[in-house]
């Protein structure tokens, strides 16, 4: 996990890590955690329409992002992209971390 969150270089460029309790990058954790997407992977307008509220530009940082963090990988002369080993557990924990971190938290509060 620490891989995921740390800033990574990549030719010069920083790219930070993910946060899993961002809201925008927690909804597209889950959306490319899809099964379709399991089959014939995905593609930035395939997300488009999972989240119509981030912009494609926007999108297309974040798919550079995960790659970069090695979550997702690119098929070669294509613009589709599946899952890593790495980003399915990553996914994975996400979705654990969220549920029972937060969610435990504010029933109890409330």
């Amino acid at each position: 996990m620490q891989q995921l969150t740390h800033t990574k270089t990549d030719h010069g460029t920083r790219f930070r890590g993910l946060n899993f309790f961002d809201t925008d990058e927690h909804k597209l954790l889950l959306a490319i955690q899809r099964p379709e997407y399991n089959i014939h992977g995905l593609r930035r307008s395939d997300l488009k329409k999972q989240l119509p509220d981030i912009s494609c530009s926007k999108l297309s940082r974040y798919l550079k992002r995960l790659r970069i963090l090695g979550l997702i990988k690119r098929v070669a002369k294509t613009y589709r992209y599946y899952l890593t080993r790495i980003g399915r557990s990553a996914v994975a924990a996400c979705e654990k971390l969220t549920e029972f971190t937060i969610v435990q938290t504010l029933a109890t509060t409330q």
